[in-house]
């Protein structure tokens, strides 16, 4: 991750964002979706492990081996799209995500 954004960062990012959308369109985080694509699809992991979304995607995200303390604390569904070949990180640590 750039040193500018932080996991932090994005924690507090997201949080600001899910309070305005409750605030001005009435929105819980229950009834919002998280999709992102890359770093994108990280930030969707971030987001659905801080509030309960009705569902996270990650399409190609960079769930990095450090992120994966957030993999059981996943609120929605979360759907991954990564294709065979890539080598996010190691087989071992893919088969710590959760399945439901």
């Amino acid at each position: 991750m750039n040193e500018t954004i932080t996991r932090d960062g994005l924690v507090d990012d997201i949080g600001a964002t899910v309070k305005w959308l409750g605030v001005s369109a009435g929105l819980g985080p229950e009834r919002l979706a998280a999709v992102g694509f890359c770093m994108g699809g990280r930030v969707s992991f971030i987001a659905n492990a801080h509030h309960p979304l009705a569902a996270a995607i990650d399409f190609y995200g960079s769930i990095t081996p450090a992120a994966l303390d957030l993999a059981d604390k996943q609120l929605g569904p979360l759907l991954l799209f990564w294709p065979a070949s890539m080598s996010i990180f190691a087989r071992k640590e893919r088969e710590r995500l959760p399945t439901r």
